[in-house]
């Protein structure tokens, strides 16, 4: 029975040097992945806080379009008030013109003496 003491002692002395060991290598191994996570950590945090900044001014640019866009399009709004305006002012001109020579043609037609009209015959 004693041999199986032995055995048993050799596998827990062995056994607890191998965990030992593991235990150092794997302190080791997050020991040097430890600040390269943290170095990722924070790029990452940086990166975001620049896309934050991207989007902030791109949200201001958008912003600034839209603004001009309106203004634009307001003063084309009262631009084209404006020549409809004109439109129909030449219009109403060109009416009147148009209505007064039709009265000065009618005016002479009655106050001139008839004329026999003359057709050629065939």
């Amino acid at each position: 029975m004693t041999i199986w003491y032995a055995i048993s002692g050799f596998a827990f002395v062995w056994a607890a040097l191998g965990l030992a060991i593991s235990g150092f290598l794997i302190a080791r191994m997050i020991g040097g992945v430890l600040p390269l996570l943290t170095d990722a950590k924070s790029q990452v945090q940086d990166l975001g806080d620049l896309a934050a900044n991207t989007v902030g001014r791109a949200s201001d640019t958008m912003e600034l379009v839209e603004l001009r866009v309106s203004q634009a399009m307001g003063q084309a709004t009262q631009a084209g008030t404006a020549v409809s305006k004109q439109a129909v002012g030449v219009g109403g001109v060109l009416a009147g013109v148009f209505l007064a020579s039709r009265i000065a043609g009618l005016l002479r037609n009655q106050l001139s003496p008839k004329r026999k009209s003359r057709r050629k015959r065939r």
